[in-house]
């Protein structure tokens, strides 16, 4: 059966499939192949013995935090109070891109502009 890893706690890894969901455990094999299951991931699971049998292609993943296969990304940061960093949101923007990721930027706090910071 197939479906999608939506939560892991600890060795837990939660799998829906048809709008069920399944706890189930990873093999050790994964281990071995140095292949960890991330949130996101495809995976074909035995539902009767609750574990994972195998980890399909993931299109990308992010480390930070540790997901797999996404599609769109939304970037939430502030203008004032903290100040605004280019610097970070490039930072970001860089990661998402190179991953092939959709961005969507929101900007908040823009009501603690004033006018002098506006022309700046």
């Amino acid at each position: 059966m197939e479906g999608k890893i939506i939560k892991i706690i600890s060795n837990d890894l939660t799998v829906m499939s048809n709008d069920k969901l399944y706890v189930c455990k990873p093999r050790g094999k994964f281990r071995k192949d140095n292949l960890t299951p991330l949130v996101g991931d495809i995976v074909e699971f035995d539902p009767k013995n609750n574990y994972i049998k195998e980890i399909k292609q993931r299109k990308n993943s992010l480390i930070r935090p540790s997901v797999s296969n996404i599609d769109q990304v939304v970037i939430i940061t502030s203008v004032k109070d903290p100040d605004f960093s280019s610097n970070l949101l490039d930072k970001l923007l860089v990661v998402i891109e190179y991953n092939n990721i959709k961005p969507i930027i929101c900007f908040t706090k823009l009501d603690l502009l004033n006018d002098e910071n506006i022309k700046k």
